[in-house]
């Protein structure tokens, strides 16, 4: 939403509203809740809880101070600012919003970075224009200062060490991508020391920094290749799709025709088999399957290794890939570890789909390992909250149904789990791949579909914290936190009106709202001065490497971030005070 809260008001009034919640709330069978694995809507989150009735009048009350709470965040959010760097930031926005700039200037830009005396022309012009605007710092001191500029308002952080990479065929030496992973997981550990200085802060981690790319392109072919022959072999149990013994024994079916290693050893696959029906009820769903083909569990990966794939896009995980893997992955653990012991939490950030099911798998072990098993309100919040935040694009069109089923699959494991969802931050390389490699493209296809699954996902969230914690305080234990990081105002008035609606202390850690640094101020300040936990994610690094990360912000920008409009909005507002002629 781009409007402000009066004319959202008139467009969408209170009456509407409450009528549409009270529609929703009766009337409603058992049988008209989802099955497991299927869309979980807004409807689940507005309508009565097992455990609480909300109260529709407070409901509507809320609505509107709500609406007045955006309505006094967005006057002048720029105010302290510089004119000179107001009119800087508007033009930056304009430069974002212009077609021909982001096509044309990242070709010149890395033209520029081959020619001597050229490159570090380029360079002083980034520093001093997009870099200033989007990212915090190139060193310890400047982040430092970024931090305790936001700490005074109110705002914590996601520090993120903006580091872009890209998937190749090509494969490093087992060598090298240890010393880069080592070389990367010391900056993570700063980025830890750096963020423990104020309390409640996050780091963001990414995965191809540390594990190459095309090794994630690999596990995640063969994940697929599981998840398929699952599709294949499995059959609706009770309206859940479930997999039965014989089907996955059979040599015919899709596991042993896929997997040779699996058909030529028995023993592996009934061994796999008990593992996934732990508790011998004959069938298994997919969170049963995923919890067993994991690349923590060497029985598992190693049936899966195949020949040879001449298509290299397509290949399947090889035992040189586990090697790195395991070679690796401690740095990876050991980032999480130091960050927790400093109190900071880590979020695995999102990235290609390409590459995502990898990323997943090893953020569902870092969650198992790292995150604590759910403890009761008495038992006090030593250990009973997560550390590890998976980050799901809610642009995708599976990303709804793998939300729910790793809320689930916590569940079922008795331990806590973090979320954080985005619309997304790849639209434009996720498209041109699946169209030229011939695939369906993996993104919604409206923009009104992509609100839908955001806004479902804050629903089942926030649903699911009032499910395990009906009464969540700062001094309770959270089995289940949410993060939504959105520029979108009908996602950041939905998730307050679920908090409202269900009694949900706004300093209990439950549910964070962000934005990026440079973006949507006015709705950040607004948030934290109004009782919420409100953060910013803050990239930093050196200008050359923040560079790749700067042009996918200017991408985004024009491509999908319709909310630049309200930035530049207040931007042109903010001038035309500072002259008297608004």
């Amino acid at each position: 939403m781009r409007e402000g809260a009066a004319s959202y008001l008139s467009k969408y009034p209170v009456d509407a509203f409450l009528s549409s919640k009270t529609r929703l709330s009766v009337n409603r069978s058992p049988e008209a809740e989802p099955k497991l694995g299927g869309n979980m809507n807004i409807r689940r989150a507005l309508s009565s809880s097992q455990n609480a009735t909300p109260d529709l009048s407070s409901w509507s009350s809320s609505v509107v101070v709500i609406m007045q709470c955006y309505a006094s965040m967005m006057r002048r959010p720029h105010r302290h600012q510089p004119l000179f760097q107001v009119a800087k930031s508007l033009a930056i926005f304009k430069l974002c919003a212009s077609p021909v700039f982001v096509r044309y200037g990242p070709v010149l830009l890395d033209a520029a970075e081959k020619v001597p005396g050229l490159k570090q022309a380029a360079r002083f012009v980034v520093r001093k224009t997009f870099f200033e605007h989007f990212c915090g710092g190139e060193n310890t001191q400047q982040v430092h200062a970024t931090m305790t500029e936001y700490r005074e308002r109110g705002i914590g952080v996601i520090l993120n060490y903006a580091v872009e990479a890209d998937v190749s065929t090509v494969t490093p030496t087992l060598q090298e991508t240890v010393e880069e992973a080592r070389r990367v997981c010391a900056g993570m550990k700063e980025s830890a020391d750096i963020a423990c200085q104020h309390p409640h802060n996050f780091i963001a981690m990414k995965v191809t920094p540390l594990i190459p790319p095309s090794v994630l392109l690999r596990w995640t072919n063969s994940l697929r290749a599981v998840y398929a022959a699952f599709e294949q072999d499995a059959r609706e149990i009770k309206g859940v799709k479930c997999l039965q013994k014989d089907a996955f024994m059979n040599p015919d079916g899709a596991f042993m025709k896929r997997f040779n290693k699996l058909a030529q050893n028995k023993k592996t696959a009934e061994l796999l088999w008990s593992q996934m029906d732990y508790n011998n009820t004959g069938a298994v769903d997919l969170i049963d399957v995923s919890n067993v083909f994991t690349i923590s569990n060497r029985d598992a990966r190693g049936v899966l290794v195949t020949n040879a794939e001449k298509n290299e896009a397509l290949a399947l995980a090889t035992e040189s890939d586990f090697q790195v893997i395991d070679a690796v992955f401690p740095f990876v653990e050991e980032i999480v570890a130091h960050s927790k012991s400093k109190h900071v939490k880590v979020i695995v950030d999102a990235e290609w789909t390409y590459v995502q099911p990898a990323i997943d798998d090893m953020a569902l072990n870092l969650g198992k390992k790292f995150n604590g098993k759910r403890m009761a309100a008495n038992e006090g919040i030593n250990g009973g909250r997560p550390v590890i935040f998976n980050t799901y694009q809610m642009y995708l069109k599976d990303a709804l149904g793998r939300v729910h089923r790793e809320l689930e699959r916590a569940e079922r494991g008795g331990y806590n789990v973090g979320i954080k969802i985005v619309r997304g931050a790849y639209i434009v390389s996720e498209t041109e791949r699946a169209a030229s490699m011939g695939y369906e493209n993996p993104i919604c296809p409206t923009l009104e579909a992509t609100h839908t699954s955001f806004n479902s996902a804050i629903s089942l969230c926030i649903q699911k914290i009032h499910d395990n914690t009906p009464a969540p305080s700062i001094e309770t234990p959270l089995p289940v936190q949410f993060f939504s990081a959105s520029h979108n105002f009908e996602s950041v008035i939905h998730a307050w009106t679920l908090m409202k609606q269900y009694g949900i202390d706004f300093q209990s850690d439950c549910v964070g709202f962000g934005q990026l640094r440079g973006m949507q101020d006015g709705t950040t300040y607004g948030i934290a001065a109004h009782g919420l936990k409100g953060y910013k994610c803050v990239p930093y690094g050196p200008v050359e490497v923040t560079i790749p990360y700067l042009v996918r912000r200017a991408q985004e920008n024009s491509a999908v971030l319709g909310g630049v409009k309200v930035d530049k909005e207040n931007l042109w507002n903010e001038i035309k005070t500072r002259f008297g002629m608004l």
